[in-house]
């Protein structure tokens, strides 16, 4: 089995061994796309796993994974949340400095993973101390097949990527350093310290738009993530406060520390001028360089 499991990885690996190229689908095109506006190379700061002919096991596994299937007997306990009545999309991000984030979408984890390779396990290390093992069944370019066993129980599990990984991984807007800003805090924090946590959400954001920027995505979802802007083709504003994101509202120490916050982010839009760029780089790209804008003057 050992030997079968690393001959279809290695089967996998090479056959993939060309660089991507991204086709533009005339026939899907978005609002941007029919204005002209094209689609850009793969950004210099991010790199296709599949423009190589090998890629260590590593290097391999250091991308992000969604989790896409489990099986039937655990479907909705891993999917579905009851008390909200809603889908849940896990998944993971494991990155090359042995780090990683899970769940960023539902409730966020993170700590320290590590691959035995003679047993094929990769365990998760979570910084509260406990800990999660993945024995993995195959391995290809962009999926994985594991079993997660916990006590006498047992989960089928298919994890799916898109072999696009940044080069740093602090530019990855799921690296759990440019997640802090979600961790609710112990005590009550000072303005500025508000004012730091904005920030960290506002550069969250930037990052996130970048990130869809240059995986050329044309469906950018934002389900399960704590947000206070609303979106808008060319634009963005703030909810009214009655509207504002109760898992926003849950990353600072109570409510009106929440509102402290969302008041120095509807103060700046009020009595700031933020420059939009040309309309050639599409909305994700003017979002972007916007947001970062907002990072850099708050």
């Amino acid at each position: 089995m050992r030997l079968l499991f690393f001959m279809l990885f290695y089967l996998a690996i090479f056959y993939a061994c060309k660089p991507a190229k991204v086709k533009s689908d005339s026939s899907n095109a978005t609002d941007d796309n029919k204005k002209g506006v094209l689609k850009e190379p793969l950004d210099t700061s991010m790199i296709s796993l599949r423009a190589y002919k090998s890629v260590s096991t590593d290097d391999l596994l250091s991308q992000e994974w969604n989790l896409d299937d489990v099986d039937p007997g655990h479907w909705n306990e891993i999917f579905w949340d009851s008390v909200t009545d809603k889908r849940k999309y896990p998944g993971l991000y494991l990155f090359r400095d042995s780090r990683f984030t899970e769940n960023v979408r539902t409730q966020i984890t993170n700590g320290k993973w590590n691959l035995d390779k003679v047993h094929r396990e990769l365990s998760l290390n979570y910084d509260n101390g406990t800990k999660k093992i993945y024995h993995i069944q195959q391995l290809a370019l962009n999926s994985i097949t594991c079993v997660w066993t916990r006590n006498e129980d047992s989960i089928l599990m298919k994890f799916s990527s898109d072999n696009l990984v940044h080069r740093k991984p602090e530019d990855d807007p799921f690296y759990f350093e440019n997640n802090k800003w979600r961790i609710k805090p112990n005590g009550s924090e000072s303005n500025t310290q508000i004012r730091e946590r904005v920030r960290a959400c506002v550069n969250f954001y930037a990052l996130f738009f970048k990130d869809n920027r240059y995986r050329q995505s044309t469906d950018i979802s934002f389900i399960g993530l704590p947000n206070c802007f609303v979106w808008y083709n060319g634009g963005l504003s703030l909810p009214a406060a009655i509207e504002l994101d109760r898992k926003w509202i849950n990353c600072f120490y109570s409510e009106d520390q929440a509102y402290k916050g969302y008041d120095m982010l509807k103060t700046f839009l009020e009595t700031k001028t933020l420059k939009w760029p040309s309309r050639k780089i599409g909305w994700v790209g003017q979002t972007q360089v916007v947001l970062e804008q907002m990072r850099d003057s708050l």
